[in-house]
């Protein structure tokens, strides 16, 4: 008995549909099933994934990143094509100066170290320049430290780039313990 009412089932909903379907052109509701066919499948939704893990889907400026180690990174300003009086940029590349905020978000009693040396630039051609300038002798350069939770520190840092190189990206990386992080340079 208990089978019989589930065939019995099964053909009202297999009819119920073979009507729905034939009925939907002739009540015009074509469009209904165009529509519905044209959801995307699960399979082919976007998954969401914020900026700034990827080189591919760097932070714009002004958009702050945080890493691992519940440390914000943000570029506030990029200068590009600039002259240091006391080094020239190897042929064909020149100097970029970048400012930029750091903000420890952990709790007051955690430290967190910082340094120049934690970033790098790369652009369109996929090449990784590596040189960069301490600016020891400058009141706003970005030198290296430590602060607590809570505190945050500004200060600019100077790479080197390729001449009018598109697509600048800023790879943050501050080393064990922590994901790189990619914020833009394009304004």
């Amino acid at each position: 008995m208990r089978k019989r009412w589930h065939v019995l089932v099964g053909i009202a909903l297999a009819l119920g549909l073979l009507f729905m379907c034939m009925a939907v052109p002739l009540l015009g509701l074509g469009g209904l099933c165009s529509f519905v066919a044209s959801l995307p499948t699960p399979a082919a939704r976007a998954t969401y994934s914020p900026v700034g893990l990827t080189r591919e889907d760097p932070a714009p400026v002004g958009q702050p990143v945080v890493n691992d180690q519940e440390v914000e990174c943000t570029v506030l300003g990029v200068e590009r094509g600039v002259a240091l009086e006391w080094e020239n940029p190897e042929e064909g590349n020149e100097f970029i100066v970048i400012t930029l905020r750091l903000r420890n978000l952990g709790s007051t009693d955690q430290t967190r170290r910082y340094a120049p040396s934690d970033f790098r630039v790369v652009g369109a051609r996929g090449v990784i320049y590596n040189r960069m300038f301490f600016l020891s002798t400058l009141d706003e350069a970005l030198g290296s430290g430590e602060f607590f939770g809570g505190a945050e520190v500004t200060g600019k840092i100077i790479q080197e780039a390729g001449i009018g190189e598109t697509n600048l990206v800023l790879i943050w990386d501050p080393g064990p313990g922590a994901t790189a992080r990619y914020l833009s340079l394009d304004k």
